[in-house]
């Protein structure tokens, strides 16, 4: 009898998925904050940098989340397996 063992890794676009997918929402909450402070100014010469910010770092997010699900090697393994016992049914 033959088992089957599969693994699965991350690639390098596995990795830099995994990476933005964590990293990004911390960089787009300071990057809020840095907005909600623009925003609070009449005249503020970094609004736009600051919404784009925003705006990048959640596009960040959605990227990250589809690497990590299309950035997986997988690897499978034949090889043999003890046979299993044999037990006999419950009326027999």
């Amino acid at each position: 009898m033959m088992k089957i063992i599969m693994t699965q890794t991350l690639n390098d676009n596995g990795r830099l998925g995994a990476w933005l997918f964590i990293v990004s929402p911390v960089v787009g909450g300071a990057c809020y904050a840095w907005l909600v402070s623009e925003l609070q100014h009449r005249l503020s010469s970094n609004l736009w940098l600051a919404a784009g910010l925003v705006f990048l770092s959640g596009l960040a997010f959605l990227v990250g989340a589809v690497l990590v699900l299309i950035g997986r090697s997988y690897t499978a393994a034949v090889v043999p397996s003890e046979p299993a016992e044999e037990t006999k049914g419950l009326w027999s």
